[in-house]
C-alpha cells in the first residue's frame, strides 16, 4: 500500500486503530500517531487505507432484537471507527446502544426512550459499515 505523511491508516492486527502517518521508513514501516497522541511503529503489511464514512451516526441511539444483531451492530461500529465509552469490550446482551463521541450502552427502555439523540435502524449502521 502506497501512503504519504499525514495519511491516515487503519491498523489490522490488535484492536482496530485510525492512525496518522508520521513518517515513512526505509524498510515498509510507518511511524504513526493515533487519536490520542500515542506514537506506535507498524510494518505496512498490517495497514489498510481508512476512508472517512460518509455518514457520521454521532448523536444517534439504536435498539437492538438479539445478541446476534446487537453484535454485528456494534462491530459494525467499530469498523466505522468508533470505540467504548466506559467498557473495554462489546457487550453482545446489549439491547440499547448510544453513539456520542463514543459508544454507550443502556438496559433500561425508559433510558433510551428519555434520551433525546436520534433513532437509527441497525441496518443503516450495518450498511455503513459495509461500505468500508
Amino acid at each position: 500500500m502506497k501512503v504519504k505523511i499525514g495519511d491516515k491508516i487503519r491498523s489490522r492486527y490488535g484492536k482496530e486503530r485510525i492512525l496518522t502517518v508520521q513518517s515513512i521508513g526505509n524498510v515498509k514501516f510507518y511511524d504513526v500517531i493515533d487519536e490520542n497522541g500515542i506514537h506506535d511503529v507498524i510494518q505496512e503489511d498490517y495497514v489498510k487505507p481508512y476512508v472517512e464514512p460518509a455518514r457520521s451516526f454521532k448523536e444517534t441511539k439504536v435498539r437492538v432484537y438479539n445478541d446476534e444483531l446487537s453484535k454485528k451492530v456494534q462491530e459494525a461500529l467499530f469498523k466505522l471507527g468508533y470505540e467504548w465509552e466506559f467498557t473495554l469490550g462489546a457487550n453482545i446482551s446489549v439491547r440499547y446502544i448510544f453513539i456520542r463521541d463514543r459508544i454507550m450502552t443502556n438496559s433500561v427502555i425508559e433510558c433510551f426512550n428519555a434520551h433525546d439523540f436520534k433513532e437509527v435502524q441497525a441496518h443503516e449502521i450495518l450498511e455503513e459499515a459495509s461500505k468500508l
